[in-house]
């Protein structure tokens, strides 16, 4: 099986949507083992670890809970790249899924539950 990964673009938003200074950016990088010049690598690759621990960092340092729906708001499908494209140009999240399993298989694991357990189930596995 494929290594999971996160890119880089992805929780370059999260971290910056979540710092209100040059310090708490800095903390945040540092629970997940990065620099602030990190960030500006957009072919870095991140563990699921560095992710988790990463917006863990990024929820306890902004205090905000909506943290998500807040940088969800300002972000635009260029910066999730194929799968942004994908969501922006689906009328929902399985039809956008779909075409992404096919071309990206191993992107689609943590959502193969949801395909299967499609209450439509127009999307038999």
């Amino acid at each position: 099986m494929e290594k999971l990964w996160v890119s880089m673009p992805i929780l370059r938003n999260i971290i910056v949507g979540a710092a209100r200074t040059a310090d708490e950016m800095k903390q945040i990088c540092a629970r997940g083992n990065l620099t602030v010049s990190d960030l500006e690598n957009s072919d870095l690759k991140l563990s699921l670890q560095q992710n988790c621990a990463l917006m863990d960092a990024a929820l306890q340092l902004s205090g905000d809970r909506d943290l998500g729906l807040h940088i969800g708001e300002r972000t635009t499908s260029s910066v999730l790249g194929v799968t942004g494209y994908l969501m922006e140009s689906s009328k929902d999240f399985l039809t956008a899924l779909l075409p992404l399993l096919v071309l990206s298989p191993t992107n689609c694991y943590p959502f193969l539950p949801l395909l299967v357990l499609s209450p439509t189930n127009r999307y038999p596995l």
